[in-house]
C-alpha cells in the first residue's frame, strides 16, 4: 500500500516535461522511455478477450455514445472490426497511435473493473501481438475554445485481426450470457464462458448510461451502422 501511494505521488508532482518527450497536438503526446517503459506492458494481451475490452475502453475514453462490434472466425483467425461515434483520430495520426510510446492519456490512470486503464499504449500493445491493425476510417473535428455547438458527425472505425496461434481465445464462443435481475443486485450477467460476447455484455451493462455497445456478424454491423448514419463517417462536411 504504501508503494502505491508513494506512485501516485511522484506521478502526480512530476511535471509533464519529465513524461513527455515530444507533444504530437491534439491531445497526443509521445512518452519519454523511461515513463513509457513504467506503463507498458504487452503481456496485456493475453487473449483476444484483453484486446476487445482495450478496444472498447478506447471508444469509451473517445466520448462515444454508440460503439459497433463486428467479429468473425476465417481460417484460424480472429477478426474485429469496431465503430464509435467519439472524437475521431486526426488523419496525421491515424498511423501514429500505433507506434511505441504514443499516448493520449498522459493523466488519466484510474482502475475499473477490468484492471488498471489510462497507461495509454493499448493500441502500440494490440498491434505487437496481432496479425494486423489498422485505422479504416476517421473522421475529426479539433475542438474550438469558446465555439458555438454545431451538429456534426466525428468518430473512427478500427480493424484488428489476430492469429489464434499466437494470441488464443476462449474455447466456447458460441454460448451468450444471461442477464439477471434482483432487488439486491440490480441486472446482472449469470455464470458462463468467459469469451467475447460476454466480456462486451460486461462492459455494456456497466456503462449503460454512458454508451450503447452493439455486436454482431459483420453484416449485422454493417446494417446497423448504416440504419444509424454511420456511413456519414467517410465523408466530412
Amino acid at each position: 500500500m504504501a508503494d502505491k501511494a508513494l506512485t501516485k505521488f511522484l506521478d502526480q508532482m512530476a511535471p509533464d516535461h519529465l513524461k513527455v518527450e515530444d507533444n504530437l497536438g491534439e491531445g497526443f503526446v509521445r512518452l519519454r522511455i523511461s515513463e513509457a517503459q513504467r506503463r507498458q506492458a504487452k503481456q496485456d494481451i493475453r487473449f483476444v478477450e484483453d484486446a476487445v475490452i482495450e478496444l472498447l475502453r478506447n471508444a469509451k475514453d473517445a466520448g462515444a455514445k454508440n460503439i459497433l462490434l463486428a467479429t468473425w472466425k476465417e481460417a484460424g483467425s480472429r477478426h474485429i472490426s469496431i465503430i464509435d461515434d467519439g472524437d475521431g483520430i486526426p488523419e496525421n495520426l491515424c498511423e501514429t497511435i500505433f507506434e511505441p510510446r504514443v499516448t493520449s492519456k498522459l493523466d488519466t490512470v484510474h482502475t475499473d473493473s477490468w484492471g488498471v486503464h489510462g497507461r495509454g499504449m493499448a493500441l502500440y500493445s494490440i498491434r505487437e501481438n496481432a496479425q494486423s491493425a489498422r485505422v479504416v476510417s476517421s473522421i475529426y473535428k479539433p475542438k474550438i475554445p469558446n465555439e458555438p455547438t454545431k451538429v456534426f458527425r466525428t468518430g473512427s472505425a478500427l480493424s484488428v485481426v489476430f492469429d489464434n496461434a499466437d494470441v488464443p481465445e476462449r474455447k466456447d464462443q458460441s454460448t451468450l450470457p444471461l442477464l439477471n435481475y434482483s432487488k439486491d443486485e440490480g441486472w446482472y450477467l449469470g455464470a458462463g464462458a468467459h469469451n467475447i460476447a460476454r466480456i462486451v455484455s460486461e462492459f455494456a451493462l456497466e456503462n449503460r448510461h454512458v454508451c450503447t455497445v452493439y455486436m454482431g456478424s459483420a453484416v449485422d454491423v454493417a446494417a446497423t451502422a448504416h440504419a444509424f448514419g454511420f456511413h456519414a463517417m467517410r465523408a466530412y462536411n
